[in-house]
This record gives C-alpha cells, sequence and structure tokens, in this order.
C-alpha cells in the first residue's frame, strides 16, 4: 500500500503535464483556426468593398449618361417646338 501512494505524486505530476500539454495544444490549434477565420473573412470584406467600388463607379456612369440624355431629349422637345410653331405661322 505505501507503494502505491509514494506513485501517485508521481502519478499527479504525469497527468498534470499531460492536461498542460493539451491545453497548450488546444490553444495553438485556436490561435491557427482564429487566423484562418480572421484572414478568410477579411478576403471575402476585401472582396466586398471592391464590389462596392465597382457597382458605385458604374451607377455614376449610368447616372451621368441618363443625365447627358435628358438634357438632349429637352433640347429635342424645344426644337420640335419650335418648328411645331413655324409650321403653325405658315
Amino acid at each position: 500500500m505505501e507503494d502505491i501512494l509514494k506513485e501517485i505524486p508521481s502519478q499527479i505530476q504525469v497527468m498534470s503535464n499531460q492536461i498542460k500539454d493539451f491545453r497548450d495544444e488546444t490553444n495553438n490549434r485556436l490561435t491557427k483556426l482564429e487566423t484562418t477565420i480572421e484572414n478568410t473573412t477579411n478576403v471575402k470584406i476585401q472582396a466586398l468593398f471592391e464590389d462596392r467600388e465597382i457597382v458605385h463607379g458604374k451607377l455614376d456612369s449610368i447616372s451621368n449618361e441618363l443625365a447627358d440624355i435628358k438634357e438632349q431629349i429637352t433640347d429635342h422637345d424645344i426644337k420640335i417646338q419650335v418648328i411645331n410653331n413655324k409650321t403653325k405661322a405658315i
């Protein structure tokens, strides 16, 4: 019985070391996982921002073209009114 009692502290130390190793390994794996998630997320967020810039650029281009078309329509409407007025005067 004494032999068994003498082995208990060494067994506790072995178990304690195993727990520490397991904890260290778990922490390392969690750190790697966090890093992977952060990198993946950052890449995806950057892609979203780039896409957003492209879409806004295209919308600005379309808005400018639409403004030009509206201006041309207004000019054509004025010319048509002038032509109609000349035709009525004749």
